[in-house]
């Protein structure tokens, strides 16, 4: 005989919280990703793309920082470090599916023509034996796939924003409790 609903409500876990927000942390990460590949053709982009990078450890912030006032500032450290690497997860993955996208389909030359961005400005700078060795890699062929790319974008994003999250927990934990106004 099943059980009848509980009249309490349920409390989202910060599993599925983290799960929830990698969404929108993987839209930021994709459209700052389209922001710095397109800087190779507008340059002041590259601020833009860094602005946008920047906000990244704001964005983790209010949002644990929500959870835990949701949450009466109850959550323990380990579920706000572990709500923020599952939206790392999820973020990573859409970003890393975006980029491959636009690698592979949208702009299918972008890796040679970052390549051979890097050989002028090594060449600019003096560098021209490093510059002959990116070339040498371009001559023969061996430029990285857009997929191998992808699949270091999510081991980066993960690694960075479990990192990350590690901090930010440790700081929601600290300046919700200093702060009587938000019990």
């Amino acid at each position: 005989m099943p059980y009848p609903p509980s009249p309490l409500p349920t409390r989202k876990t910060g599993v599925r919280r983290g799960a929830e927000q990698g969404l929108l942390m993987g839209v930021w990460l994709s459209a700052t990703f389209v922001v710095a590949a397109s800087s190779l053709w507008v340059n002041a982009l590259s601020l833009l793309a860094l602005l946008m990078m920047s906000a990244v450890p704001v964005m983790v912030y209010f949002m644990l920082r929500r959870t835990y006032i949701k949450d009466y500032c109850c959550t323990l450290y380990s579920e706000l470090w572990m709500q923020g690497i599952m939206v790392f997860i999820g973020g990573s993955i859409i970003m890393a599916s975006v980029s491959y996208l636009y690698m592979k389909w949208l702009v299918p030359n972008y890796i040679r023509q970052l390549l051979e961005q890097c050989v002028n400005v090594l060449l600019a700078g003096g560098k021209a034996e490093t510059a002959a060795a990116v070339q040498h890699v371009i001559d023969q062929g061996h430029i990285i796939t857009p997929a191998d790319i992808s699949i270091e974008f999510v081991w980066v994003g993960v690694f960075t924003g479990s990192m990350l999250s590690m901090v930010v927990a440790w700081l929601v934990r600290i300046t919700c409790h200093n702060n009587n106004s938000t019990r």
